[in-house]
């Protein structure tokens, strides 16, 4: 029996990252290209598409504030900068002065540092000092991972669900894994379907 789905192999794969939103783009290219440079530590960078993916996530949520917690040289957080409204705002936590001077370089030649406050130093005493008044949308954690568990802690009382604080409501996870999926595949449709189209 036939599988329902397409398989994703090696063709597909690069079928779907050379058509994804802003491929082209020169600043995410040469962010990437300069990255690479750095050597091993390199890998810590996000690839293209899950770059394309955030900033799906950001614009299909209709984000306005969002907090990311490991910025590295700042790709993700030009993606997620770049989908939110004029008066948007992303606060970027991250320890390292060196790694996070590339990502300054290009929020500004992107016109996107009035929308990122960048935050620098150890992640968990940044979060505890958190201003009261701040609500998050969205909240990319990709930083030290041992310490995962006290990031989700710090944030749970500042992230917003259907407009509210999302520690006061009782959130049905299996809805919002629902929905993600039923995303996912409209996505995979479409892409199945405008593949096919361009190889025959």
């Amino acid at each position: 029996m036939g599988l329902k789905y397409l398989a994703l192999n090696d063709t597909l794969y690069r079928y779907v990252c050379r058509n994804r939103s802003d491929s082209n783009d020169p600043i995410l290219r040469a962010l990437r290209k300069e990255t690479e440079s750095l050597g091993d530590i390199s890998r810590m960078q996000i690839s293209e598409e899950q770059g394309a993916f955030m900033q799906l996530l950001v614009a299909a949520i209709n984000a306005r504030s969002v907090i990311e917690v490991g910025t590295f040289t700042g790709y993700s957080s030009l993606c997620m900068a770049r989908a939110l409204p004029d008066n948007g705002k992303l606060i970027c936590v991250d320890a390292s002065k060196e790694w996070t001077d590339i990502a300054r370089k290009y929020w500004k030649k992107a016109g996107l540092n009035r929308k990122i406050e960048l935050r620098l130093g150890s992640a968990v005493p940044i979060l505890q000092k958190l201003q009261r008044k701040l609500m998050f949308d969205l909240a990319f954690i990709d930083a030290e991972k041992t310490e995962y568990d006290a990031y989700v802690a710090d944030l749970v009382n500042y992230l917003v669900y259907l407009g509210e604080p999302a520690a006061t409501k009782r959130v049905h996870i299996g809805m919002i894994v629902m929905l993600f999926l039923f995303v996912m595949l409209a996505l995979a449709y479409a892409l199945k379907h405008e593949y096919w189209k361009d190889i025959h």
